[in-house]
């Protein structure tokens, strides 16, 4: 007979991945005198995580990661009722960076493969240009943070090597981000 301890020991262990995906970043509303209404950031971008995490259980473990986004763009439309016509915001664009910690509920199924949920806190550098007709270019840079949740599936090759897919869903202050994702994880 196995004890709970040595059960624990003998599922527990370190993990790191790599994963590529997309992500669908929606902005909130940006107003301006002389911008058409109801325009926002609404784009699809690539997004690229490395991440490392412990196993403490067959089915728990603890992941830390980072996260970099393509730059999402947009154009805005100015406003052409108003006389002279103001040379307004042209584009804007958006780089997101993330730092995450989640926890990971796995439920192994038959034939290697397994789903998957979890749950984290993730933390956003966000930089944003604003690109005029003249020069000069605004940019500001600021910190978002937020809870995120997910699912997945995953199926492992061997004891060392899975794969896993996987979305998630955050919704910052100044900004709403889903991403899927396709990871491959090599455990220690």
């Amino acid at each position: 007979m196995v004890s709970t301890g040595q059960a624990l020991a003998k599922d527990a262990g370190f993990f790191v991945g790599l994963g590529a995906g997309n992500a669908h970043i929606v902005e909130d509303e940006i107003t301006g005198v002389f911008l058409v209404p109801n325009q926002n950031l609404d784009d699809k971008v690539g997004a690229d995580t490395i991440y490392a995490g412990y196993k403490l259980a067959e089915n728990f473990a603890l992941e830390v990661g980072y996260t970099k986004l393509d730059t999402a763009e947009k154009e805005f439309e100015r406003r052409t009722d108003i006389i002279p016509p103001f040379p307004a915001l042209r584009d804007e664009d958006l780089a997101i960076e993330s730092a995450y910690l989640s926890a990971v509920l796995t439920s192994p199924t038959r034939n290697g493969f397994g789903v998957f949920g979890l749950i984290g806190y993730s933390i956003y550098d966000v930089e944003r240009t604003f690109s005029a007709p003249t020069r000069f270019d605004h940019i500001s840079k600021f910190t978002e943070d937020g809870v995120f949740v997910g699912i997945g599936l995953t199926y492992r090759f061997n004891e060392k090597l899975a794969a896993r897919v996987q979305w998630t869903t955050t919704d910052a202050a100044e900004f709403r981000l889903e991403e899927s994702r396709f990871a491959v994880e090599y455990s220690f």
